[in-house]
């Protein structure tokens, strides 16, 4: 086990004995280990209704995509929250799909998105519905 000086991000090594002092030639960099798994959840407010097919959706954005670990959209109401549970660290666009007023055709949906970064805890994030 190494250990750096407290707030070294990275640097070269160097070791002193008592005749000599080396520096090594290539640098270190601190990384910190990512845990998890963390939750999302996701409130919504307001006097429209999140849409019944396409709900609220979590895509994770700092990866490749990968569509078979996207997880399922959940369809959260003013009284009953989406959880998402079993998230990595990472940075994650939610997409909230909705209705105007129960409108479900004429002007079709409309969506409000926000990106969440999840490093070390659990999160959560309020759509507001009102518009």
């Amino acid at each position: 086990m190494t250990t750096s000086p407290i707030g070294a991000t990275s640097g070269k090594i160097s070791v002193t004995n008592p005749t000599d002092t080396a520096t090594s030639a290539s640098s270190f960099t601190v990384t910190v280990p990512t845990t998890g798994p963390y939750s999302l959840t996701v409130h919504v407010t307001g006097g429209n209704w999140v849409n019944p097919t396409s709900g609220v959706t979590v895509v994770q954005t700092n990866v490749t995509p990968n569509f078979t670990d996207t997880p399922t959209p959940q369809f959260p109401t003013t009284t009953s929250n989406g959880v998402w549970n079993t998230l990595p660290a990472g940075t994650f666009l939610v997409t909230c799909n909705y209705y105007t007023k129960g409108k479900t055709n004429g002007n079709g949906p409309t969506s409000a998105a926000q990106t969440v970064t999840i490093t070390n805890a659990s999160q959560q994030i309020t759509f507001d519905l009102t518009q």
